[in-house]
């Protein structure tokens, strides 16, 4: 019997002329793999939960919403402070993010909020780091070196990805939370370099 014989049958109205009535059964069962949303979460057909569509966009999406956050209110420690402990401070913030996400267990929105925190760390780096950059550098080197900050942030992309794919593997929180680890060694290495960069002769 097929799906679709399955899911109709047949009855005798009292006037003798046969009606098709339809059953409750589903006609294509293989469609029940749409993810149904229950507060929050996406239920596939063999019983797993995932994040909905719509806050995996949120989570991947406040993050730059955040750097634009950061940008505009954290970058104003380069005024106050100087430039070094500005960069300092915004990188401090962004480690405060990781290790908001990497503790995360089973609330999504702890993830969310630790995205925010690392954006804004991101934002006052943007802001900060090529300020320095340009005030300190030589005159006939300025452009080499300020265009060196979008190169690195162009090469640490692509370590991101190759690191991503290197957990793919693992169907356990090693998938993600060893590349947020990983965020610490940069961020590390940083605040360390900071300490031998002479302050901006302009502040």
């Amino acid at each position: 019997m097929s799906v679709l014989e399955a899911s109709t049958k047949m009855s005798t109205s009292p006037s003798g002329k046969e009606e098709v009535k339809q059953t409750p059964e589903e006609p294509f069962p293989d469609l029940s793999t749409k993810l149904t949303s229950r507060e929050g979460l996406a239920k596939s057909r063999d019983g797993s939960y995932q994040l909905s569509d719509v806050r995996t966009g949120l989570i991947v999406g406040i993050f730059n919403i955040g750097c634009a956050v950061g940008g505009l209110t954290l970058g104003r420690l380069g005024d106050i402070y100087g430039r070094r402990i500005g960069l300092m401070c915004v990188i401090l913030v962004y480690i405060v993010g990781i290790v908001i996400q990497i503790a995360s267990i089973d609330k999504w929105y702890q993830y969310f909020i630790g995205r925010i925190v690392s954006g804004m760390g991101v934002g006052g780096v943007a802001v900060l780091s090529p300020t320095l950059i340009s005030e300190i550098s030589p005159k006939h080197l300025r452009g080499t070196c300020i265009s060196f900050y979008q190169l690195m942030i162009t090469l640490g992309i692509f370590l991101g990805y190759c690191t991503n794919y290197g957990t793919k593997k693992y169907s356990n929180s090693i998938q993600w939370r060893v590349p947020l680890g990983l965020c610490f060694a940069w961020a590390i290495f940083m605040i360390v370099g900071m300490v031998m960069v002479p302050e901006s002769p302009r502040f």
